[in-house]
Formats: structure tokens, sequence, C-alpha cells
């Protein structure tokens, strides 16, 4: 799902749902995630150019996502935000991935989708290029519930 500080509209992954966050709400998300401690993402012994911090169940995928490790971090309960993420969006998620995407790097096809579980609540914080005038999109929350 994603929103925009503009458009506070959340629409499902599949395109069939949609569900609202205000304004104040999408401000109060991006603030925080900003404030996160994010490290380097590693694909196996290679960094990715993204940060990414896990709560809950987390992943290190290996063999470029044909296998994993699974780890315990920090409990999605001590951050009331994502509570509240989990509660409204997607109840019984038993993790939360925060990246962090800078200037230039896209997202493309994940090849790590076996990975995730339905129980995995995937945000993307994405610092989009300036346009030829200069002017940046706003900064968009993305919400995503993959499947297998």
């Amino acid at each position: 799902m994603y929103v925009s500080q503009n458009s506070p509209i959340v629409r499902d992954a599949n395109w069939d749902k949609l569900a609202q966050l205000s304004a104040t709400e999408t401000t109060i998300l991006i603030k925080w995630a900003y404030q996160q401690q994010l490290e380097p993402e590693y694909f196996g012994d290679i960094p990715t150019k993204r940060l990414a911090r896990w709560w809950g169940k987390g992943v290190n995928l290996l063999s470029y996502g044909k296998s994993w490790q699974t780890f315990n971090a920090p409990a999605i309960s001590d951050e009331p935000i994502l509570v509240d993420l989990c509660d409204r969006f997607y109840k019984g998620a038993n993790s939360v991935l925060l990246y962090r995407y800078d200037q230039g790097v896209g997202i493309s096809e994940h090849t790590d989708k076996p990975v995730f579980a339905p129980e995995v609540v995937i945000i993307n914080l994405i610092d989009a290029q300036s346009n030829l005038f200069g002017d940046k999109p706003p900064i968009r929350f993305c919400y995503n519930k993959e499947k297998k």
C-alpha cells in the first residue's frame, strides 16, 4: 500500500481495497521512520543500496533469495506506531521491515518474495529524485503484504 503526504490514501498491493491515513498520521509516520537507526542491508554478503531495520521476526537473505536465515529482532510491541499499523492494516503480522531508499535507487521486481510469509508488513520510505525544475514528489509510505 502506498501513501503520500499530499494524498494520504493507502492502496492495497492488489489494488482492490482502499484504506485511509490522515495527513497528520502520515506526517507522524514519516517523521518516526526518519528517526529510526537503520543499517546497511546485505543480500548474502553483498551490500545493497538501501538501509533496513526489522521488528519481530527478521530475515537474512542468502543465495540471492533462494535461502534465508531468520532471527528475532526487537519486538513490534516496543513501537506503538507499528502496533497501530499492524492492527489497522494486517492483524497478526509477526514481522515489520522498514526500508530506506536513497535518491536514484529504485524498487525492482523482488526475487525474495518466497521468503516473506503473509505475516510480514513491509514499509518502504522512498526519497524521490528531483525533476528538471528541482521539484521533488512527496516522500511516500509504502505498506505491502506479500503473499506466497
